[in-house]
This record gives C-alpha cells, structure tokens and sequence, in this order.
C-alpha cells in the first residue's frame, strides 16, 4: 500500500493483512479529519474581511421579496445575460410563477427559493433556460446543458440553492 506525503509515494509496510487493513482504516479516518478541517478553515469568514457571505445573507429576504421564477425553451448567449432586458424572449415567451424565500432546507440553514407551477400535461414543456427576476431585472439566470421535456409532467417544481459549499454559484433542483 502506498501513502502520498509531500508530493512522493512512500511504501507503507504491512506483514500480515491485518495490519493493511488497520493502515487502510487509519487512513482512510486521516482522509475524512483533514477534509473535515479543510472544509471549517475554508467556510470561515470574519465580518472584518473583504467578503463576508453573512452580510448577502442579510439582505437575501428584502432581495428575494419578490422573486419570480421562470423557464423558457429559449436560449441565452452567456455573455447576453448581463445585457438582457425584461422584454427579452426568455421573459416573453416562457412561463412564471412565484417564488418563495426561505432561509432553512430541511430543517438546515440553507437559504433557497422554492416555486412550483401547475403545468398542461398534454403539451410538451420544453426548457432551456431557467430565471429568476424581480420586477426591475434579472437576479439569477442559467441554461440548461441540454434541452428539457417534460411530456407528461403535472407540476414543475424548482428549488433554487442560494448558497452552497461546493461553489459560490447558486444551485438549481428540479423536482420530479
């Protein structure tokens, strides 16, 4: 069995396989304490620094207060989504609906926007792009890698993950 340290591989000696398997456990319990250390160091901000995600957080329900969201089967250039406009054909010729902010996700902090819309089963739904505005701009927008359908669907649900540990972006769950 080998174990990285500084770069190299070093030869970690194991007589009986007990005692790999005692090395394996230990390492693998190493693994998990380090990234769990990792992962505290690099969530910590200080209110004193030059980004601190609780002052956002602050401001998330006056932000969101009201939030639509919507989904269109129309595309957006990436660089268009800072240029568009409420009259844009993302807004015009997709659906919306209403958005809810809430700052708990099953009963853990996590700050969301949930929304559902009933939809036409008989028709088919597509989607491409995925939106959330106020009634002066767009907040948060995002294209689908490839296009959505959703035959047969009743209800389009959406939860929007406003903050997330793996990425500052936001996070998008479609529920089914």
């Amino acid at each position: 069995m080998f174990h990285a340290k500084n770069g190299k591989l070093f030869f970690t000696p194991a007589i009986e396989l007990a005692d790999e398997e005692a090395t394996l456990n230990s390492l693998a319990l190493l693994s998990q304490i380090v990234t769990k250390m990792a992962s505290k160091w690099f969530r910590t901000r200080r209110m004193g620094s030059w980004f601190n995600e609780k002052i956002f957080e602050e401001q998330y329900p006056k932000m969101f207060e009201n939030a639509i969201g919507g989904f269109s089967a129309s595309s957006v250039n990436c660089v268009e989504w800072s240029e568009i406009g409420l009259d844009h054909d993302v807004f015009t010729s997709g659906k919306e609906f209403p958005l809810s902010y809430d700052c708990n996700l099953h009963g853990k902090k996590q700050p969301n926007l949930k929304g559902r819309i009933k939809l036409n089963p008989a028709l088919n739904t597509k989607i491409k792009t995925v939106t959330i505005r106020n009634d002066e701009s767009l907040l948060i927008g995002g294209a689908v890698d490839s296009l959505l359908e959703l035959d047969g669907i009743e209800w389009f649900e959406h939860t929007c993950l406003l903050k997330t540990y793996q990425g500052g972006q936001p996070r998008s769950l479609f529920h089914r």
